[in-house]
This record gives C-alpha cells, structure tokens and sequence, in this order.
C-alpha cells in the first residue's frame, strides 16, 4: 500500500554528491505489515458481478463452490485474502474463469 506524504528531508549526511533540494520530488514506498491473510495466486481469484470471489473445491462431491472473499492486499503474483477463505482450505488456482458454483471438476496433481 502506497501512501503519499510531505515530509522535510533529513539533514544531509555526506553519503555522496546526491542532493535532495526543495522544489525536487521524491517517490517513496512504504511497506507495512498485513493483517493475518491466506495467501493465494492470482490467478485462484475471479471476479464475478462486481464481487471478488474464488473456487474451493469440495472433495466429497467433486465440485467447485464459489465463495465470496475480501483482497486486502495484493502483489503481481499473489493476493492476500483477509475474508472468505481459512488457511488449508483447497481452492482452486486456475480454470476459474470457465467455472459455475456447483461445477463438477477433477483433480490434476
């Protein structure tokens, strides 16, 4: 999470001929800690009707259920799921596109 702030520069320590003047500009990533989240690609995560939402995989009837989720943060590979979905929860990564809740699907390990 990117977040924008005016601070004054510290005072200069002599690291080097690099300067930061007033009137010049700086972009500046602050990372912070996430709450408690599962982890998940990408790819698992489709949005259906304007809702976020991923497949989890039912063994005992061999279908995908959708369950609706909450992203609270996410990377270029990964999206940390804050609500919807509890760690160790099978869900499905990829094909959810082409899927409907109560799909039948079959396992590829």
């Amino acid at each position: 999470m990117a977040k924008k702030q005016r601070q004054p520069p510290p005072r200069p320590r002599n690291y080097g001929k690099a300067r930061l003047y007033p009137g010049m500009n700086v972009n500046v990533t602050l990372e912070t800690l996430a709450p408690s989240a599962v982890l998940l690609p990408k790819s698992a995560v489709v949005e259906r009707s304007g809702r976020t939402l991923v497949f989890a995989y039912d063994a005992e009837s061999s279908r995908a259920k959708w369950q609706y989720v909450t992203v609270g943060f996410e990377n270029d590979e990964l999206v940390a799921i804050t609500e919807g979905v509890e760690a160790g929860q099978e869900v499905i990564v990829s094909g959810g596109f082409t899927l409907d809740h109560d799909s039948l699907v079959r396992v590829e390990e």
